[in-house]
């Protein structure tokens, strides 16, 4: 992250970060690549490439940071590409997933806990086998899954009591009271399946908590956002 003001670096951040706008309300994101042409961002509602260094999320000219002012309370989801070629052409790179939460405040990152939700898994439902840990802004093809059904795996610390999942777009909002973490329920290895439609977008979140029936503290949440493709 960068401060678009003055173009110095704020702090690096992997797959996900939070920054505070209280002090720096206007911000950039450069990815940091090596031996690259160009890199392709994408989030919810564009998809930019980007030709020269630096390679900006919300682009800049002539190395100049073009200013982004995050909302405060909002949590953004990107991608970012890179690719051997100029316009995205060439050999592909692996894809990046970041999360970004942005608040207005300077206290400081809460520290881990023992009942923090650490990833999402996706499963087969038949036999709760991992098919991958499933990344913030997530695409899945139901065609090629290799598996008859499926459903999401929360991973929590081993102070978790209780976890509960919520998702507006499929109706849920559930505790679940014992391992496996799962989004809708199990019967040991034999998960619920979860039936997403096609061509729908489904935001999930998972909190894991330090009592039963999410009671006592909350641990850090987690969120993924799954585009469904068939």
């Amino acid at each position: 992250m960068v401060n678009a003001d003055t173009g110095a670096d704020i702090a690096m951040f992997n797959s996900s970060g939070s920054v505070s706008v209280k002090n720096t309300p206007n911000i950039n994101v450069r990815a940091n690549v090596i031996g690259v042409r160009s890199v392709k961002f994408t989030d919810a509602t564009k998809t930019i490439t980007e030709n020269n260094p630096p390679y900006a999320y919300k682009s800049d000219f002539g190395g100049v940071y073009n200013k982004w002012a995050p909302l405060p309370g909002a949590t953004y989801t990107f991608n970012a590409t890179p690719y051997s070629g100029t316009g995205g052409t060439g050999t592909v790179g692996p894809t990046a997933s970041f999360r970004l939460t942005v608040t207005n405040d300077d206290s400081p990152t809460a520290p881990p806990t023992a009942y923090d939700i650490t990833s999402l898994e996706l499963v087969n439902a038949s036999n709760g086998v991992r098919i991958r840990t499933l990344q913030p802004n997530e695409t899945i093809s139901l065609s090629n899954l290799g598996a008859p059904s499926i459903s999401i795996r929360a991973v929590a610390g081993t102070g978790a009591r209780s976890v509960k999942f919520e998702s507006a777009e499929a109706s849920v909002s559930r505790v679940e009271a014992n391992l496996p973490w799962s989004f809708l329920g199990d019967n040991g290895s034999a998960y619920t399946p979860w039936r997403p439609l096609v061509n729908k977008t489904y935001s999930i979140t998972a909190t894991g908590y330090s009592a039963s029936g999410a009671s006592g503290s909350a641990g850090k949440r987690l969120t993924v956002t799954i585009n469904v493709t068939p």
